[in-house]
């Protein structure tokens, strides 16, 4: 190139216009980021929970005391119930090439990664509101401020820690997903949860499947004792098959329980017995509401267990309850289409699908959980849908199901033995 058309060339890039071109995102890229808004924007609402305790007690309290303290676990259980009554349902699901965008796209993480110390801010600043109120409350306020702070700390951070502690492929986002639990003292959710309760689901061996006819308060004294210990002893198998000591960096519930003591005696030296009594009562509530949730997931459902050799099936899209409603899918980050979580435990909230042949409930989870307080209102709603799913299966000759990878399909596999894969059925 000449200099003559150099110096063409490099005036024509130095144009004001030009350089504004490389410079401002084209029209292209403003679509997709407004699109990218828009779909995140629906995940905001699973903020709500933090910020309806929050301003109830900075703006109710004042009017009412007790609607104050109580703001936050009301909106959780009555008025969430109403907004998915007014939203409607969201059956829609992402095509494979969407999913894939998604799976791609940073903001759905971020939304999750910034909550950790926004929820700590959040529960810092409640131990302090309590230490320097406690003697003006009322045991019913007192009472009413834990299971808001609870609903919170259980709804939407153990939810969030959930979802992150998920992602093992991702350390950012799996420790800060751990560390969430810890501010519910409920770290060993995580090893339980992660190679316990997805590799046993719908078993005997799973201490978080609930079994048809057993009512919540059975349920969660025995999945919460028994969580813990099953914690314990996925550990220490893994111990036993790395050859590691007890008493090394390797034994992640040691960690996690020393981590655990840990807060606790920073809680008390900071904020007294009162500080760490409402941090217990907090994070009873919050663990209260996560087992309950996971009293509703997988009631009643079992797989099919081989006569001969013993072994179950593996876990699939039949295995879980589901709900199709909106908001409160929106508020707890898809966790309403368990039965696809379950069957694809690393695929991310954004991406997770909605299918007719899974088990679906008449409501959102937050209204079934308000309904299992009342065991037996519970029951006869929720037997005859069990009941009625189970004997649809059978009739179907459904053994198992799949879904493909490249279509998203479901396919359908019949229960007669050595059945060939052209007998297999796809399904909507």
């Amino acid at each position: 190139m000449s200099s003559s058309k150099q110096a063409q060339f490099s005036l024509q890039n130095a144009h004001p216009q030009a350089l504004l071109k490389k410079i401002l995102p084209q029209k292209e890229t403003i679509r997709t980021l407004h699109a990218n808004i828009d779909e995140v924007f629906q995940y905001l609402a699973a903020y709500t929970l933090l910020f309806s305790t929050l301003s109830g007690v900075l703006f109710l309290r004042p009017l009412s005391a007790t609607l104050g303290y109580w703001a936050g676990f009301v909106y959780a259980y009555a008025g969430i119930p109403i907004m998915d009554l007014l939203m409607g349902v969201d059956k829609a699901n992402p095509s494979v090439q969407k999913a894939k965008e998604l799976s791609k796209n940073i903001m759905f993480p971020l939304l999750l990664l910034i909550y950790m110390p926004m929820q700590l801010v959040f529960l810092l600043w409640a131990l302090q509101h309590f230490v320097e109120n406690y003697h003006n409350m009322s045991w019913i306020n007192i009472i009413g401020f834990a299971a808001s702070v609870g609903t919170t700390t259980g709804g939407c951070g153990i939810n969030v820690a959930h979802e992150l502690f998920h992602k093992i492929n991702s350390p950012i986002e799996k420790f800060t997903g751990i560390a969430i639990l810890f501010q519910t003292m409920y770290s060993h959710f995580y090893i339980e949860h992660v190679w316990g309760h997805h590799k046993h689901v719908g078993t005997e061996k799973d201490p978080a499947s609930s079994l048809k006819g057993e009512t919540i308060y059975e349920y969660i004294p025995r999945t919460i004792i028994f969580s813990f210990i099953d914690a314990w002893r996925i550990e220490l198998k893994k111990l036993r098959r790395k050859k590691n000591s007890f008493f090394s960096i390797h034994n992640r519930m040691l960690c996690f329980m020393l981590i655990q003591a840990t807060v606790l005696f920073l809680v008390h030296a900071y904020y007294g017995n009162a500080g760490l009594f409402f941090f217990a009562a907090q994070s009873f509530c919050a663990i209260t509401m996560v087992e309950t949730v996971n009293y509703i997931e997988h009631y009643g459902l079992q797989r099919q267990k081989d006569e001969v050799t013993g072994e179950y099936g593996p876990v699939t899209i039949l295995h879980s309850w589901n709900a199709p409603t909106y908001f409160s899918n929106a508020l707890l980050l898809k966790l309403q289409r368990h039965s696809d979580h379950h069957a694809h435990p690393m695929k991310r909230y954004q991406t997770l699908c909605s299918y007719e042949i899974s088990p679906q409930l008449p409501a959102g989870y937050p209204g079934l959980m308000v309904l299992s307080f009342f065991p037996p209102i519970f029951f006869r709603i929720i037997h005859p849908l069990l009941d009625r799913y189970n004997e649809e299966i059978r009739n179907q000759n459904v053994s198992s199901v799949k879904v493909c990878g490249k279509t998203g399909e479901v396919i359908v596999i019949p229960s007669q033995p050595k059945t060939s894969t052209s007998q297999a059925r796809r399904v909507q």
